[in-house]
């Protein structure tokens, strides 16, 4: 036992009709032990109670008013005698914060000895109480304590320890709060509250020292959210006691440290400095694929120069070479020379060339055009994938007529067709023959807004993968269709152009098909495409993902289907069409009519033949209708041809047209050509010679401002100047914006040997009346001179 800390009290249970002998053995007890003034109160002998309202002691008989139970507990046994000697012979049952608790107890014990639950020890430890807050009497100052209680369960007869138990009193332990939290092993301060239903009590705890503050909660409230708390166990009674324990500011001090913050700064600094690595890192490495793609493109262009630089020149001279024929065969409008008679001699004078000869040359002559310009569209082609990579892509748009922009492909692939030994057919046609003149001048003006070279591309490509993947003896169908609701999505802003559906051309071979895998890689940019199964072919795969491209530029649909590997495949474009305003009315005329132009989708079997192909002719064309579902019959049906034979020349007229455009008596035009390849001038002076113009060239820009102010001075000024890119000392924008500044102001047209759109803006922005890609072709200078000349001549009909 200590002093002030913890106070053990017997009380035993006394009814009150055992109040006086239990008084006579309780002193008897004291002066047999030695105490002959023990549990004397200010009343005297008995025992006693404090009235709660006058403070004052009186002899207690009877259990108070509020009790629940008929029974006394004087106080017979205590520890610290010299602090509890007035407290013996006290009826604890009397006091007011023991009444509740008490009852507590006793309604527990009797509850369990009834039910039959524990031993007399475990009934004791169930039921035990606890008082709300009390002042000890002895405590000088208020130091909260609290009151546990314990009963004492006995058998009845002591002898016989089966017999029922009963309670025969009760055991107190005091406490005082600073007691308790003292034996807690805590060597940092910290602030306690202990709280109940009635109030809070704060405590200070240090090194193992409790010190009582005050009543209410004290902690600091900037440690609100440390707090820990627990709950004591649960003793009946009216209160529950938790207990909240929060740090204090030498505690937090205590643990606070500056390494978080100096592990933060450091780590801080780290991220930025990686972080200053990787960008540099990456500005570095930005910087070399720049340098690359520079490099890159650089190589391009140089390499485009270079080629088309000679195709110029094959392009002008074959040019050149077809005209200089046409001015033969206009000399023989009828072949009136042949090889030979009947008889096998020779009826030709000598130094005449045979008409069919002069014609047999001009048809090589244009097949030879023909290539010349599939390898400039290759180059275009390589142009073209390489801006896609780098999505950057140029569409110059124009108005086509799809019609004739098919069948001029189609025929550039008919010798290779040939020599493969594939058929090769183009079929444009309507679903039926019920077409007015209307209607058929209607399909006639259709156009589609785009990029000529750049759908011509894609064209190729559709066709040279049908030639590469058909065997010999296969057959390849082009056909063309227009489709009135097609594509209704796509919308073209352009001036007096109306949405007239959309056009679907179809390649169809009977060649080594597609595996459904195969399909599903066909236009992606990866490198799983199989033609066939086994055959890789990037090359295919690079040009159908460009045409992909191209057509989706346009507002198109592009695809390509099989049935399986051996089973031919499909490969479908479509591209939206326009109809002039002026135009729309002729299709109001047929409104009413129930025509479908053009050829169902799927009426067409990719499993062709060679016996059902056929070649089209100048004045028809065939339509090849679905097999018949029975007999598997094919109808064909003549129609209309697109456009009307009749409004077609033939090749002598046209070439008679040519020589008399060029003889016709205009005043000569003067051009200045300037381009530092020596063939190229050459070709193109000669050329422009020949079409009537008088020429003149320089070899880069500084001789071409020497020559135009030198014919100036000899008051021959040029109506044209026909200038190229990159010359030495000074190339052709530079030249044509010193031309601008010296007061020139004739057109002035910029030869490009590369598809940079950089050298078209050059040009114009340094004053170029027009920029146009090699091959030159003598159409744009003629219309450039014809607009000039059209302008001047009305410039004179308003002087006059």
């Amino acid at each position: 036992e200590k002093s002030k800390s913890r106070t053990i009290q017997y009380a035993p249970l006394v009814r009150p009709d055992e109040v006086e002998s239990f008084e006579e053995f309780a002193y008897d007890f004291f002066e047999t032990s030695g105490y002959e003034d023990m549990g004397v109160s200010s009343i005297g002998r008995g025992i006693h109670a404090v009235n709660d309202t006058t403070g004052k002691r009186y002899h207690s008989t009877e259990p108070p008013p509020n009790a629940n139970h008929n029974a006394l507990f004087p106080i017979f046994q205590t520890g610290a005698l010299d602090h509890n000697w007035d407290a013996v012979m006290f009826n604890v049952y009397t006091h007011r914060t023991s009444v509740v608790p008490i009852d507590a107890m006793l309604n527990c014990s009797y509850a369990a000895i009834e039910d039959g639950i524990g031993d007399a020890l475990d009934i004791g430890s169930m039921c035990a109480s606890i008082t709300d807050i009390v002042k000890l009497t002895q405590d000088d100052e208020f130091d909260p304590a609290v009151v546990l209680r314990f009963p004492i369960i006995v058998p009845v007869n002591a002898s016989d320890p089966s017999s029922p138990l009963d309670v025969v009193g009760l055991v107190a332990m005091v406490h005082n709060w600073n007691t308790v939290l003292s034996r807690s092993t805590c060597d940092s301060e910290l602030r306690v509250v202990v709280s109940n239903e009635n109030g809070e009590w704060s405590f200070s705890l240090e090194c193992q020292t409790s010190q009582y503050i005050s009543e209410g909660n004290k902690h600091n409230s900037a440690y609100s959210s440390m707090r820990r708390r627990f709950s004591l166990p649960p003793f009946k009674g009216d209160v529950s006691y938790k207990v909240s324990i929060f740090p204090t500011s030498s505690l937090v001090d205590e643990f606070r440290s500056d390494g978080p913050v100096y592990v933060c700064a450091i780590t801080v600094a780290v991220i930025l400095l990686t972080s200053i690595v990787f960008m540099s890192y990456d500005h570095f490495v930005r910087g070399e694929v720049q340098k690359k793609e520079e490099a890159k493109t650089s190589f391009v262009r140089f390499i485009s120069h270079e080629m088309r630089t000679p195709m110029n020149v094959v392009s002008l001279g074959l040019k050149l070479l077809y005209d200089q024929l046409c001015h033969l065969s206009s000399m023989y409008p009828t072949p009136v020379c042949t090889f030979e008679n009947e008889d096998g001699v020779s009826q030709c004078p000598e130094l005449v060339i045979p008409v069919n000869v002069i014609q047999e040359w001009k048809d090589m002559v244009s097949t030879v055009e023909d290539g010349s310009d599939a390898a400039v569209d290759v180059l275009t082609s390589l142009i073209n994938y390489d801006s896609i990579a780098a999505g950057v892509v140029l569409v110059r748009t124009t108005q086509l007529n799809l019609w004739q922009l098919v069948e001029h492909c189609v025929q550039q692939y008919e010798i290779e067709a040939v020599e493969r030994d594939v058929s090769l057919r183009l079929d444009m046609y309507v679903s039926s023959t019920n077409v007015s003149t209307s209607m058929r001048k209607y399909m006639d003006n259709l156009v589609c807004m785009g990029d000529e070279s750049k759908l011509v591309t894609a064209l190729r490509c559709f066709l040279t993968n049908a030639l590469k993947y058909t065997p010999p003896g296969g057959a390849i169908l082009v056909t063309v269709e227009w489709k009135k609701d097609g594509l209704p999505y796509v919308s073209f802003v352009e001036k007096n152009m109306l949405r007239a559906g959309s056009m679907v051309i179809r390649v169809i071979d009977n060649g080594v098909g597609m595996s459904a895998e195969t399909q599903q890689h066909l236009f992606r940019g990866d490198d799983n495409f199989h033609r066939r199964d086994g055959h890789v072919a990037h090359d295919i795969q690079a040009s159908l993902r460009i045409s992909k491209s191209i057509v989706e530029m346009h507002g198109g649909l592009i695809s390509g289907k099989s049935d399986g590997v051996d089973r031919g495949s499909v490969f479908t474009l479509e591209l939206p069409v326009y109809i002039h305003k002026k135009m729309r009315d002729l299709s109001v005329l047929d409104q009413d009519s129930d025509i479908e132009y053009g050829v169902p989708s799927g009426s067409i079997s990719p499993h062709l033949t060679s016996s059902e192909s056929s070649t089209t002719c100048d004045s028809h064309l065939t339509i090849s209708l679905p097999p018949d579902s029975i007999t598997g019959e094919t109808d064909t049906a003549e129609i209309p041809p697109i456009p009307p034979s009749s409004s077609r020349l033939s090749t002598y007229e046209v070439c008679k047209a040519v020589e008399n455009f060029d003889r016709l008596q205009l005043p000569r035009q003067r051009v200045l050509v300037v381009d530092d390849v020596t063939v190229c001038r050459k070709v193109l002076t000669n050329a422009l010679t020949r079409s009537g113009y008088e020429c003149y060239d320089a070899c880069d820009g500084v001789e071409c401002l020497a020559q135009y102010k030198r014919l100036n001075a000899l008051n021959k000024p040029v109506d044209l100047i026909v200038i190229d890119y990159d010359m030495p000392h000074m190339n052709g924008p530079s030249a044509t914006k010193a031309l601008r500044y010296s007061g020139c102001r004739v057109p002035i047209i910029g030869i490009i040997g590369n598809l940079a759109s950089k050298g078209k803006d050059d040009f114009l922005s340094h004053g170029a009346s027009a920029a146009v890609f090699k091959p030159l072709a003598l159409n744009h200078i003629k219309a450039v001179l014809s607009d000039a000349n059209d302008k001047t001549m009305m410039a004179e009909y308003d002087k006059s």
